[in-house]
């Protein structure tokens, strides 16, 4: 376990301060100074101009939302619809696991979680946890609440990933253990994310072969801004590997000093 991910490589992202301390005690003391401290530009007029400004903002993205996912004229329909209507026939407390990957934002847009625990999403990589992950989630909400008692639990997995979860054995132990989950694939034809990296690198290949053409037209979603004619050219092939050469030193730098504990730009450690 690594609550404080301090295993993960963000040592690198610029910051005016870091700090290692626990969320629950950090949320209660800045709760506790911002109104001892900030009670007075809470209530200005400045405050109350600006909280209206994001509540308009927020109604019109919302509305903005609504709007895009509406069941298109031959009567199909994307991610955002299919979103919105389970939202409507679910519990309130439905616990959902998420890995859509590609259409992550198109479910968080439309499933607009907002109860604590509901919304299971992965910190990391790792593709392929949710399977498995739904029926552990499905166990504690039943040894939680007591037998019979757990939340619905829903997994939204992209179809690439549903197969990265060994869904024959996921199914084999809901099956025989009665762990009851409701699993929907969202199925874009494809890993739309590997596709969509390749036609990022292999831009020219993409656009112009002749062979490809089928592919591009059922992922012509994953490749529509790497195809778009606005695109920059390329780097030359040389220059991007110096780039990719003076990062990896520059990664390799902060880590020998992140572990020295210092942050590498000290003179003396």
């Amino acid at each position: 376990m690594d609550p404080l991910k301090q295993q993960m490589p963000v040592f690198y992202l610029d910051a005016l301060s870091r700090y290692r301390a626990d969320s629950l005690i950090s949320i209660t003391q800045l709760t506790k100074y911002i109104a001892s401290n900030l009670s007075s530009q809470l209530t200005s007029q400045h405050h109350s101009d600006r909280w209206d400004a994001l509540l308009e903002a927020h109604t019109q993205r919302l509305a903005k939302i609504k709007e895009a996912s509406n069941p298109l004229e031959d009567n199909t329909f994307g991610t955002g619809h299919l979103c919105q209507v389970l939202r409507r026939v679910v519990p309130d407390d439905t616990i959902f696991a998420i890995e859509a990957v590609t259409n992550t934002v198109f479910v968080a847009d439309n499933i607009q979680a907002t109860l604590p625990g509901t919304w299971i999403n992965c910190g990391g990589g790792g593709l392929g946890w949710s399977g498995g992950g739904a029926l552990g989630i499905k166990l504690a909400s039943e040894y939680e609440n007591g037998e019979g008692k757990g939340k619905f639990v829903v997994q939204i997995v992209g179809d690439g990933t549903f197969l990265f979860s060994v869904p024959g054995s996921v199914y084999w132990i809901s099956q025989r253990y009665k762990i009851p989950v409701l699993t929907i694939v969202l199925n874009n034809k494809g890993m739309s994310s590997f596709l969509a990296r390749s036609c990022e690198v292999h831009f020219e290949y993409f656009k112009s072969a002749q062979t490809s053409q089928r592919i591009l037209t059922v992922h012509r979603m994953a490749c529509s801004q790497a195809l778009s004619t606005s695109r920059p050219p390329r780097r030359p092939r040389l220059e991007s590997h110096k780039r990719r050469t003076q990062y990896l030193i520059r990664s390799v730098t902060r880590l020998f000093w992140h572990r020295k504990g210092c942050s590498g730009r000290e003179s003396v450690c």
